[in-house]
């Protein structure tokens, strides 16, 4: 809705009127040069001309509402006679032609209320550096670029890398006399291993089956093939013989001679001639002879061990005292 007439006369009898009328920003460059080249800078100044007792506020505008013009330096305010103030800018333009600067804007407060009071737009002319160059009559045609005279060493410079170089040669013979003179190493003479129980990992084979009872989870033929190979395992290492790749009647024929006695010889044959019936004929024992079976097979382990294991001769060899003799 468009104002009454009656509002203007407010707006006059108030006072705002003059003082807008009255306002006035002028943009310019000071002090305007002869010639201006791309990227020279020159100070871009505002003057504001506004009623006394009229507050101002400046304004500096965004970057991108400015391009081609970039604000180098914002320098400070002056006031030049009463109602009289300009606000200066160092800035360059680095785009060759007929260029606009973009009009800036003064804030102005007459007691009521703030407006904004803009300058007009200027309209400066830019040369390029090629024009540069053909004014003052200088060739354009390409010169050879040569090479930077060599500039001679002086001793300060020399004497560095000399010391450093005698460090590196004297740190490196001392440590050659260092190395030189460290003891060879001995050779080491390793202790002969303790001896071994060869029938622990089969007795532990042993516990390992009672505590997995494998026929209760359905594996019994898995289990006999298990006690038949700690019992030929236990044969196999106390003798040297391999009783492990041996039928029934070859260890049956082994074993004939000694040295295990009548009621071991039988327990240990009656075991095995067990498992292989269950292995190869499917003869399923019952559940308590199974137990039974892997507590015969302890007790015979634990009877026969006397008989199988002997005292073993250690060779050991002759030391350097000895060796002369």
């Amino acid at each position: 809705m468009r104002p009454r007439s009656w509002l203007w006369c407010l707006y006059l009898l108030l006072g705002l009127l003059p003082a807008r009328a009255t306002s006035l920003a002028e943009l310019s460059v000071d002090p305007l040069p002869d010639t201006l080249h791309v990227g020279d800078p020159f100070v871009l100044s505002l003057h504001a001309r506004v009623g006394e007792g009229v507050s101002l506020r400046w304004i500096t505008p965004e970057a991108e509402s400015l391009k081609p013009l970039h604000l180098l330096e914002e320098l400070p305010a002056d006031t030049l006679g009463p109602g009289e103030y300009r606000k200066s800018w160092r800035a360059a333009i680095f785009k060759a032609g007929e260029q606009t600067i973009a009009p800036f804007e003064v804030g102005v407060d007459p007691g009521d209320g703030e407006f904004l009071l803009p300058s007009d737009s200027l309209r400066v002319s830019v040369l390029s550096v090629l024009n540069v160059a053909l004014s003052r009559g200088d060739s354009l045609a390409p010169r050879d670029i040569l090479d930077p005279a060599p500039v001679p060493l002086s001793w300060r410079e020399i004497l560095p890398w000399l010391l450093g170089a005698l460090l590196v040669g004297l740190l490196g013979l001392l440590g050659w006399r260092w190395l030189k003179r460290r003891p060879q190493d001995q050779p080491r003479v390793e202790a002969p291993a303790p001896p071994v129980d060869p029938w622990k990992r089969w007795l532990e084979r042993l516990d390992a089956l009672r505590r997995e009872q494998r026929w209760s989870r359905g594996e019994t033929i898995e289990y006999y093939a298990d006690l038949s190979l700690a019992l030929r395992g236990l044969l196999e290492d106390s003798t040297g013989r391999p009783f492990r790749e041996m039928t029934h009647d070859e260890v049956r024929d082994a074993l004939a001679d000694g040295p295990l006695e009548g009621p071991l010889f039988q327990t240990l044959m009656g075991l095995l001639l067990e498992s292989d019936m269950v292995k190869y004929a499917r003869q399923w024992p019952s559940d308590e002879r199974n137990r039974q079976a892997l507590d015969d097979a302890a007790a015979w382990a634990s009877d026969a061990r006397a008989q199988l294991i002997r005292p073993q001769l250690v060779q050991v060899a002759p030391g350097p005292e000895e060796e002369g003799r």
